[in-house]
């Protein structure tokens, strides 16, 4: 019925193929196909409706398999102005409300599971990059607290990052996502401005308050300048309207956001917190000596400004 490969048949070229196939007639009627033989274990020869019962029901064209077992592909096309994060959600408490018997299981393929795999990749490489962020500056001042002053400029940045997305209603992307990654190198590097100055002004005799009152004003002009030139630098890639260029605009639009948030809060807030941290380790300090007061050696390692 299905017909058997015979061979294969060559002109001009061109190869086909050979199917040995009964007839039209002879394959279209049941009462035909109740004529056919099969051979048995024995070699000998039956009659088809003696060992099997032939009726028309449908079925699948295919049986597609997985993990081996059947998969049944559901595709699916976004609406206009639908974007992907929100319409997996969706899709699942629509196959929630199917109420399917025990036994069957789902899985995203396709954008949606490589947009899971790349927001999870994403997100492991932020947390590397806080981890590797922190090491650096924990040696480069050589103090486990004023790292912390310095990161604060991150969820400053981040604040102004998502207001940008949600003001100009611009969707977040892999791009954006990436894009928070470089935010977090452009924003520190204002909070590293200010406290690499307060520490050197701390070495010459002043007081953490009156160090960080003389270098805010100081390092204001390098962190506008950089933060306006980056800034500028991110425009074109915004409000462009190239070829892919809705995916890149979301990037542009965070990391605008980002900085001009970072630049008005990071003078204000990293002076306080630097200010803030001195006071409370000094706490610290005073509290360790009246507990054990034969200790001199400090605790947790050289407060902020110490060598």
């Amino acid at each position: 019925i299905g017909g058997l490969d015979a061979g294969g048949f060559e002109e001009n070229g061109y190869r086909s193929d050979i199917r040995v196939q009964l007839e039209e007639s002879q394959r279209s009627d049941i009462d035909r196909l109740n004529l056919l033989q099969v051979r048995a274990n024995s070699g000998s020869l039956v009659d088809l409706p003696s060992v099997a019962s032939l009726k028309i029901a449908s079925g699948p064209a295919q049986i597609d398999r997985q993990n081996r077992s059947r998969r049944i592909s559901i595709f699916a096309n976004l609406p206009k102005g639908a974007t992907l994060g929100p319409a997996v959600p969706t899709i699942d408490a629509m196959v929630v409300d199917l109420n399917l018997a025990p036994g069957y299981s789902g899985s995203h393929e396709g954008q949606a599971k490589r947009m899971k795999e790349s927001s999870t990749a994403i997100g492991t490489a932020f947390m590397l990059a806080l981890a590797a962020l922190y090491m650096i500056l924990a040696s480069q001042f050589n103090s486990f607290a004023q790292p912390a002053v310095v990161m604060l400029t991150a969820p400053l940045s981040f604040v102004g990052a998502f207001a940008a997305l949600a003001l100009t209603q611009t969707p977040s992307s892999m791009f954006a996502q990436i894009g928070m990654i470089a935010l977090m190198g452009l924003v520190m590097k204002n909070g590293i401005l200010l406290v690499d100055y307060a520490n050197l002004l701390r070495d010459q005799g002043l007081s953490a308050t009156e160090a960080i009152r003389k270098a805010a004003p100081v390092r204001m002009r390098p962190v506008l300048m950089t933060q306006v030139a980056t800034i500028m630098g991110m425009v074109p890639v915004t409000i462009s309207s190239s070829d892919g260029a809705e995916f890149r605009a979301p990037m542009g639009v965070l990391v605008i956001g980002g900085l001009l948030s970072s630049t008005i809060l990071t003078l204000v807030v990293v002076p306080a917190a630097y200010s803030l941290m001195d006071q409370g380790l000094a706490s610290i300090q005073r509290f360790r000596k009246y507990i054990f007061p034969n200790t001199s050696t400090p605790l947790h390692g050289p407060a902020i400004g110490e060598d």
